[in-house]
């Protein structure tokens, strides 16, 4: 059963007691963060699919200086995503932003959102504790925890980013304008401390071709929840862990960039463009990972194609399969009614033509 999250605005409190809720539940809501002037301001940097990423970072900032100011934090961020309907593929089912091997450590590793429309997500509180649940503990949370989370435009949302969670996109909203800041950490010594161990796992050329398929599926609420269970239990019970790696993976994070690749924006690369392209305005694909830092570590190439396995492609390919197996039940159920039909019809026949 899904439990709805009440609407409430934000009170400011002490960083410490903001922080012990972050840390005992995993996440926390803040109501009207941003003015209808700065929704707008980040809105008009997005046209249809396409993003101006020079004007988007400026709001970026602004989440971030809200979140120092709340926390006393001075925090540094390692990507960021900006999409508008088109990250169903990756978010649309239960997932963790953040793959991690040891229960027994809390790492201070965050994402934050923030809706540029009114619309909806699903969390799991607590489960950023239980980075490896059984199966039993799973369907448990799964049916007795789950929170409906509804934001809206303007609102501020952070997560422990080990949290599972998932997007909902079965509202057939006109636009659902999200932009998502990952690898928030809370200062530049405990981004030094942790970012040898956070690995990055780039997404593969055969999720960028199912995810147009999966983006419609998701829209619909049946298929939708059927697959939400296939990537609930991957996220919950650990993607693939085993005990027995847990001596070689200890304190070590994976944050897999899902169906979607990396982009350097144009602005970025300025001392690269020509004099008559300096002056711009760079529209460009949305819903690409952008990478802030320079030092980010990639994945050991003995480990990256099993854990890309294990964290998406493993799923996808239970998606498949269970599609399959579907359209196979389908198209037995249908002929087994045309055969009963025609023999029907036949019988009919038969019997009219011995009278």
């Amino acid at each position: 059963m899904t439990k709805k999250c009440n609407d409430f605005q934000f009170q400011p409190q002490s960083p410490s007691i903001l922080w012990n809720h972050l840390e005992e539940n995993g996440y926390y809501h803040f109501s009207n963060v941003f003015s209808p002037d700065q929704v707008r301001f980040a809105q008009s940097a997005m046209c249809k699919k396409l993003v101006h990423y020079q004007r988007m970072e400026h709001f970026i900032q602004e989440m971030i200086k809200f979140i120092n100011q709340v926390f006393n934090w001075d925090a540094v961020f390692v990507k960021y995503r900006v999409s508008d309907h088109n990250n169903s593929s990756d978010a649309g089912a239960f997932h963790r932003d953040v793959l991690k091997y040891d229960s027994e450590s809390l790492e201070p590793c965050f994402t934050v959102l923030t809706y540029l429309d009114s619309s909806c997500m699903e969390i799991i509180p607590k489960s950023h504790k239980y980075p490896h649940m059984t199966y039993g503990q799973a369907l448990d949370q799964f049916r007795n925890n789950r929170l409906k989370v509804c934001l809206r435009k303007g609102d501020l949302l952070i997560f422990q980013s080990t949290l599972i969670h998932r997007g909902i996109f079965t509202e057939n909203l006109p636009h659902r304008r999200l932009i998502q800041v990952f690898e928030v950490f809370p200062n530049q010594m405990l981004y030094n401390l942790f970012s040898p161990h956070l690995f990055h796992i780039p997404s593969s050329s055969t999720l960028h071709k199912v995810s147009p398929f999966l983006d419609w599926l998701y829209k619909y609420q049946l298929p939708s929840n059927i697959l939400n269970y296939f990537g609930y239990f991957n996220a919950a019970t650990g993607y693939g862990y085993k005990k027995k790696h847990r001596s070689q993976r200890t304190r070590l994070l994976y944050s897999n960039e899902g169906s979607r690749p990396r982009l350097v924006p144009k602005h970025k690369l300025k001392h690269k463009l020509r004099d008559q392209e300096k002056d711009q305005d760079f529209l460009e694909p949305g819903n690409h990972y952008v990478l802030e830092q320079d030092d980010t570590c990639s994945i050991p190439e003995d480990i990256k194609d099993e854990l890309r396995w294990k964290q998406y492609e493993r799923q996808f390919t239970s998606y498949g399969a269970m599609i399959f197996l579907v359209l196979l039940f389908l198209f037995f159920f249908f002929y087994i009614l045309f055969f009963r039909s025609k023999k029907h019809e036949s019988r009919r026949k038969r019997e009219l033509y011995y009278i």
